[in-house]
């Protein structure tokens, strides 16, 4: 991968970033040179609710950065939930119209992003078909939310908890 090319970016999810991540991109960045001098080309998350539209969540997604970006964009998908009505909209969003040509699916994240065995696959040989890259977020989020309840009922409550609930074991075991 260029170096120029970050392709792990969340930029406008309150939920990741409250949870886990921090953003390393803001949209309201107003200093476009000292942006460019990090990134050249941010690929952000779609990350619909479970049971909400992809074509929804990516139009909202576009809605929150078109009027605030100052570089160009792209955008992966997340699969975050399975049925009929989600490989069509993963086909229409490999067109032209939308552009999107990778999608993100999530082993972990129990109550919010994982897929179950059965719509992994089918989310994988959706992307197979469609020709467009598949990214899987391997930690086994059973074990990691056991490991989390008790880490709680220890008493570790800070960022520390994070990396204490998923040891090597969470994702060999997920691979």
């Amino acid at each position: 991968m260029p170096p120029f090319l970050c392709k792990h970016v969340l930029v406008n999810n309150q939920a990741c970033m409250a949870v886990v991540y921090s953003s390393s991109l803001c949209l309201n960045i107003r200093t476009v040179g000292r942006f460019n001098a990090f990134f050249i080309f941010p690929v952000d998350f779609v990350l619909p609710q479970k049971g909400q539209s992809l074509l929804e969540a990516y139009a909202n997604w576009r809605e929150k950065a078109d009027n605030k970006v100052c570089c160009d964009y792209g955008l992966h998908v997340g699969v975050t939930w399975w049925s009929p009505s989600v490989k069509k909209e993963m086909e229409q969003l490999v067109s032209e119209q939308y552009g999107v040509n990778s999608f993100k699916m999530f082993m972990a994240y129990r109550d919010a992003w994982m897929l179950d065995d059965y719509d992994l696959y089918c989310a994988m040989e959706t992307c197979t078909l469609l020709k467009a890259l598949p990214q899987v977020h391997a930690e086994n989020g059973h074990i990691i939310a056991r490991n989390t309840e008790k880490l709680l009922t220890a008493g570790v409550t800070g960022p520390e908890g994070h990396e204490m609930s998923r040891d090597e074991e969470v994702e060999a075991e997920a691979v």
